[in-house]
């Protein structure tokens, strides 16, 4: 009797077991459901411009809380990360309003993020998590958390724009120099400071693009670290690069600082713009102070110079000007083969990653973010371009995903924090570019059957 009765407790202990074993799928509603439902409660979602966006343009996603009662406690607007873009959140308070809808006066909160597309494209933007306070009908404060609706833009490249892919677009963009002493009067062994300031309107400073470094022999430049930083007001905002080197006058001689140029689209007028600095003429000369006072005087009575001697010296500088010439011709042929291989391996994986490194020695977080997405585009095998979040994921690097999140916060957060981990940051990606390519192909599947995020917004 006893043993059929412990065959029969059996099953159903197995089957407890079982149930506490699985994870719960079934959560409680959120309170706010009821005042969704109610149509008491609702978040709208819009972009400025929703049409006709162009890369690096800033895309404005505005999210709109209205309730008819009214807000109760703070209100928490989750983050947001969109495929090959810049999202920045900036407003640290709501924008507070009131509206009369049928006889009554609702509450409207509306929060702004801003998004600045890399490439052209279609880009998908996901609903965000929004926790919020209301105030119930009894008084008493209402706690829960709503989803914004998904929307999409697409972004495009005007027509005429720089193959290199150096420019920007902005509603006004200007470019100044400085020095510190006057360019003029320069001798050998003196330096001079030389400051470029760029200042664009209505955009970020980290998408205002890098001055290129010409080298020239006998000129030595040091550059200092780039400054980059964001003028933000109540209705405007500008963002400013400066660029500073020191050049140290080696030898004397006549200087040319080649024009600078950085081409942006303007969006106002519609039209494509460049902002020039004219070339610098630098002519240096030799100290007098420096130089040997004998030099100037004249051979003495009865010293002559051999003709073998001149004759044996004409001879030898004709040779090395014949194998100098010969050499630049070599490395003339050179350099143009070197061009067009260069060329052919701009758009490659590799290249990709020689600039993720660079930017991780500058020790930029902007740089290193923005040749983190471009890299990420080149280095897999899938369709879509992957979120930092994403590729710390398929990787199965834990510590990647945080440092990328560390990396984000030290400039997008508020307020901004230094980024320490540089050398852990590049170590881990060197690890993990060794063995990218088989987790790729095998989470392939995975990216290709993403399903639509409008399911998990409750107001739709």
């Amino acid at each position: 009797m006893s043993r059929s009765r412990f065959s029969g407790i059996w099953p159903l202990f197995c089957l407890v077991c079982l149930l506490a074993s699985v994870p719960r799928m079934v959560t409680a509603q959120d309170p706010l459901e009821d005042l969704v439902s109610a149509g008491r409660l609702s978040v709208s979602t819009s972009l400025s411009p929703n049409t006709g966006a162009i890369v690096t343009q800033k895309v404005n996603l505005s999210i709109e809380i209205a309730t008819d009662r009214w807000f109760a406690g703070g209100t928490a607007v989750g983050s947001l990360e969109v495929n090959n873009a810049i999202v920045l959140h900036r407003q640290k308070f709501a924008l507070n309003s009131t509206r009369r809808l049928n006889g009554k006066t609702w509450a409207i909160q509306r929060w702004d993020l801003e998004i600045y597309p890399q490439s052209k494209g279609t880009y998908m933007v996901p609903p965000v998590e929004i926790g919020l306070t209301i105030s119930g009908d009894s008084g008493s404060p209402v706690r829960g958390t709503v989803l914004s609706n998904p929307v999409s833009f697409t972004a495009s490249v005007p027509e005429g724009a720089p193959e290199s892919g150096n420019w920007m677009a902005t509603a006004q963009l200007s470019i100044t120099e400085s020095w510190d002493k006057s360019p003029s009067n320069l001798m050998v062994g003196k330096a001079r400071q030389r400051t470029v300031t760029i200042k664009a309107e209505d955009s970020p400073a980290m998408l205002i693009p890098a001055l290129p470094n010409d080298e020239l022999a006998g000129l030595s430049a040091y550059p200092k670290p780039v400054k980059v930083f964001d003028n933000i007001g109540r209705s405007e905002s500008q963002g400013i690069r400066e660029e500073s080197v020191t050049y140290f006058f080696e030898e004397a001689n006549h200087y040319t600082l080649p024009e600078i140029q950085v081409h942006w689209w303007n969006l106002t007028d519609k039209r494509w713009e460049v902002a020039t600095l004219p070339s610098v003429e630098l002519q240096i000369e030799q100290d007098s102070s420096l130089t040997v006072a004998q030099s100037s005087q004249p051979l003495e009575k009865g010293v002559q110079v051999p003709i073998k001697r001149i004759t044996a010296l004409a001879v030898a500088a004709l040779l090395v000007i014949g194998s100098v010439w010969g050499l630049i011709r070599i490395n003339g042929r050179r350099l143009r083969n070197r061009t067009v291989e260069n060329q052919s391996q701009s758009q490659s994986e590799k290249f990709f990653w020689k600039n993720l490194n660079q930017a991780i020695k500058s020790e930029d977080p902007v740089r290193i973010i923005n040749a983190l997405y471009k890299w990420l585009s080149f280095s897999n095998t899938l369709e879509d371009c992957l979120t930092l979040s994403e590729y710390a994921g398929i990787v199965e690097r834990e510590r990647l995903s945080v440092l990328f999140e560390q990396l984000l916060e030290s400039f997008y957060g508020t307020p901004i924090r230094p980024y320490n981990q540089i050398p852990e940051l590049k170590s881990e990606l060197v690890r993990v570019r060794r063995r990218s390519g088989s987790l790729f192909r095998k989470w392939k599947s995975l990216f290709h059957s993403r399903k639509d995020l409008s399911s998990l917004n409750p107001s739709r």
